[in-house]
């Protein structure tokens, strides 16, 4: 559509008696209510004190070069850059009235912000002043703006009564002396023509008058040559150069003179300034748009005392109004966004957090398919462990969106951001009319506070959480190795391993289920010390998160397949087929498998209570893991949703059985303290891996006598020697108590080295 089949409506606004102010509103597009439609402009209003207050209670269109349309509601419409005449109705209405439009609501007697129309003076006003006739001629409308308002302020009628910008801005802001001297030559600056002639015409009377007397006083040639110099000398150069340097002082301190010559060449002088009024019309002196302000900034940057930030603030500033959204923008593909149908665990908030946005779009199917924004703030109350889904969530808080065209500029959104209303995140579309089918919206990208804000300064805000340095060149920046949540949610097993981190809560429900209902494990097999720090063992606890249920690696026992091992369930269900009929049921937390395992024909007795017996169990026991039993279960184990679930192997379930009986031998009093001393701290850092713990030396090495260091006889047959290691320090219930009860494995490489045992108080 071409700019002359554009039309513009007008719409009086519905006014209340006690505030009688109308707007001339035009529209080219509507996306949904506009809460603005209907707001009363509020504008500057200037006036003489004998004048009645200016008021301006409605319009009609008296003529206009295209006949007006009208629409349902009788709203008129006429042609886009076409003239109109309108009648104005109010009160204090002079030929001093102007009316300027503009896109911005304001206050009543406030300041007429952004005017995008030149002024319209009142041609003719009624002497009761409440009629007038103005002629206007509205602009094309823009794309991002829907209406037009209309400001009225009272203006001179005289266009040289106002003085040049120059002066009032060194009365304003110039040092004191710079002050004074504009405040002096005010009063004769207001009169432009006026002292323009008078000054032309005293140079001319004072160039005339030296020549004719300097050729009274020599002969012609001489006259000529001397006159000339004298004038070019004396009447250009040397005032011309002093002027242009110290003007404003030199004015100041010949005012006097000034007055005089306005006064003597009144006669001429006055009746030929009226003329160029008439002709010239208003003096408009400096004038600078927007570009020729923010070149004047940068070219006398060398001179001002603006530094390089100030002077990017100012260009940004000035910039702010030609800029669009889609230049900015941060684009769909590279933002980071939500399915609706994911769930709020624990991996999802930890991307979050490091990911480090506080508003995260959410989408249902396509990306460019919003749905929501969720709030870092919304998931305050938000439990991990409930996976709770994420399109809850967003139904429970509702959060509003907000969408604006490709070509919006940047300072509405600023302004929509500073209110609050749509909040500081905006989602950028588009109308795809392509193809046969109707036209749809479709989403570019998104735009937020952040984004305007680094344009307005001219640089880029870059936070902690930053992984490039600007939207667009994608540029990453070189970031400070910071704590991340990882570092709080695993506790370091060594360099390159991490271990889940179990809650305390579920580590005590963990540690009672197995001390009260799993016989394997009660106080007569092993003592509660050191159930504890075998609960503290790395790697023992496993978690499977579940992507299909036909994956291989959701397999936890399969029958048929040996283990050395014993599984308890903690958290999640898994699927158990049994038997030959391959009979299938559920199991949920706090179910056990693979007991047999590390049981098989290892027993527990109470009544071991003289060192002698607790020696012959240890040897039972070494001989016990010479042996290499294994278990062959007869059943499937298959995780169906995330599973986390302890796995004890058979040789560290036998390392702590034999730390048991090391802890009774150590309570009847047959261990040297000090023996037990030096060996505590070596015992203490005797930490191995899982996939080493099946690597024992041999179990005669472990024959103890009292005091006394075990000998090494054979390094050929395994023991299950693993460490129990020591327990982060922590305050909670679940604390090691005094005892301490630590083995250290031997390098099974070296056969001249020996393993020492020794118990701690």
């Amino acid at each position: 559509m071409s700019n002359n089949d554009k039309t513009s409506p007008f719409r009086t606004n519905g006014l209340a008696e006690n505030d009688p102010w109308s707007s001339i509103e035009r529209s080219k597009r509507s996306i949904g209510k506009d809460s603005d439609a209907n707001s009363i402009s509020r504008v500057d209003s200037t006036k003489p004190e004998e004048e009645s207050e200016l008021r301006i209670e409605g319009y009609r269109i008296e003529n206009s070069e295209m006949a007006p349309e009208r629409d349902g509601e009788g709203v008129p419409s006429v042609r886009v850059d076409s003239g109109v005449q309108l009648r104005l109705f109010g009160t204090g209405i002079t030929p001093q009235t102007v009316i300027i439009f503009t896109h911005d609501v304001s206050r009543f007697g406030g300041p007429c912000q952004v005017p995008v129309t030149e002024k319209f003076r009142v041609t003719h006003a009624e002497p009761n002043g409440r009629s007038g006739l103005v002629d206007i001629e509205l602009p094309d409308v823009s794309k991002h703006k829907k209406y037009f308002y209309m400001c009225t302020k009272y203006d001179p009628s005289d266009p040289l009564e106002g003085s040049d910008e120059s002066d009032k801005i060194l009365c304003n802001t110039g040092s004191d002396k710079e002050k004074e001297y504009a405040k002096a030559i005010q009063p004769v600056r207001k009169h432009g023509n006026y002292l323009l002639c008078s000054i032309l015409l005293g140079n001319v009377l004072v160039n005339s008058t030296f020549t004719i007397l300097l050729d009274s006083l020599t002969s012609g040639l001489f006259a000529v040559i001397g006159s000339t110099v004298a004038i070019v000398i004396f009447g250009e150069i040397i005032p011309q150069a002093v002027c242009s340097r110290h003007g404003l002082a030199v004015g100041a301190k010949t005012i006097l003179i000034t007055r005089a010559f306005m006064i003597l060449t009144y006669p001429v002088s006055y009746p030929t300034s009226k003329i160029l009024d008439f002709i010239l019309g208003k003096e408009i002196g400096n004038f600078y748009d927007r570009d020729r302000l923010k070149e004047l900034v940068k070219v006398t940057n060398d001179v001002n005392d603006l530094d390089k930030d100030e002077v990017n603030v100012i260009s940004g500033v000035l910039e702010l109004r030609k800029k669009t959204v889609d230049k900015v923008m941060t684009r769909l593909e590279d933002a980071y966004m939500l399915p609706v149908d994911a769930v709020m665990d624990f991996e999802t908030i930890t991307e979050i957090m490091q990911t480090g946005y506080s508003r995260i779009p959410v989408y249902e199917g396509e990306r460019t398919n919003i749905k929501s924004i969720l709030h870092i703030k919304d998931l305050a109350f938000v439990d991990p462990d409930d996976n709770t889904p994420i399109r809850q969530i967003c139904d429970f808080y509702d959060n509003k969106l907000h969408f604006v065209f490709y070509d919006q500029t940047l300072d509405v959104m600023f302004k929509e951001f500073k209110t609050g209303e749509f909040g500081h995140m905006a989602f950028v579309h588009n109308v795809n009319s392509d193809g046969e089918g109707d036209p749809f919206y479709y989403t570019l990208g998104l735009i937020t506070l952040e984004d305007v804000i680094e344009e307005l300064i001219q640089a880029e805000i870059v936070d902690e959480t930053d992984v490039f340095t600007d939207n667009q060149s994608k540029v990453p920046r070189k970031r400070i190795k910071r704590q991340g949540v990882p570092s709080f949610t695993h506790r370091n097993v060594d360099s390159d391993e991490l271990r889940l981190r179990i809650g305390p809560q579920l580590l005590f429900a963990t540690y009672q289920f197995l001390a009260t209902g799993v016989a394997a494990f009660k106080t007569s097999c092993i003592s509660e010390t050191i159930l504890r720090r075998l609960l503290y063992q790395n790697n023992i606890f496993h978690h499977i998160k579940v992507k299909s249920k036909t994956s291989s690696d959701v397999t936890i026992i399969e029958r048929g397949t040996p283990i050395d091992f014993f599984v308890l369930v903690l958290e999640g269900r898994v699927e158990v087929t049994v038997g030959k009929e391959n009979l299938l049921f559920e199991s949920g937390p706090f179910t056990y498998f693979g007991l047999q395992a590390i049981m098989q024909t290892a027993s527990c007795d109470t009544s071991i209570n003289t060192p002698q017996q607790i020696l012959g169990s240890l040897e039972s026991i070494n001989r016990d893991a010479s042996t290499k039993h294994v278990f062959n279960p007869d059943y499937t184990v298959k995780a169906i949703t995330d599973v986390l679930y302890l796995q004890i192997q058979r040789n560290l379930y036998l390392a702590a059985k034999r730390a048991t009986l090391m802890e009774r031998k150590q309570k009847l009093g047959d261990q040297s303290m000090d023996l037990i001393d030096a060996e505590v701290e070596k015992l203490m850092h005797s930490l191995d891996k899982t996939d080493q713990n099946s690597i024992t030396p041999d179990p005669t090495n472990l024959t103890v006598n009292s005091g006394a260091k075990a000998s090494k006889s054979s390094s050929d047959v395994a023991s299950p020697t693993t460490a129990l290691n020591d327990p982060i320090n922590n305050t909670n219930s679940f604390s090691v108590t005094r005892n301490h009860v630590v083995l250290e494995r031997d390098n099974s490489s070296s056969a001249a080295a020996a393993n020492e045992i020794n118990i701690v108080n």
